[in-house]
């Protein structure tokens, strides 16, 4: 076989196979991507649902009144409510 013959039959073996394996790296990265903004997002309403928390028992502390578990809970529970 002519060298050309031979490029031009591991170029239709192999490009395809290649491209295939280029795009699927592409699309992972971009995926990858999206679940860290997801999860980005996701931690700061948590923080955002904590800080509240603590700003509130703090607040109950400087009146000398310690705030309840459940009370704690239903207001992280209405302050995610409201971030929605």
């Amino acid at each position: 076989m002519e060298p050309l013959t031979k490029l031009a039959i591991c170029l239709v073996i192999f490009l395809p196979s290649f491209i295939y394996f280029i795009i699927s790296v592409v699309s992972y990265e971009e995926a990858n991507e999206d679940d860290n903004m997801h999860l980005i997002y996701r931690e700061q309403t948590i923080n955002k649902d904590l800080l509240s928390y603590i700003e509130y028992a703090s607040s109950k502390m400087n009146q000398n009144i310690l705030p309840s578990e459940a009370e704690g809970y239903a207001l992280i529970r209405k302050q995610s409510k409201k971030s929605r």
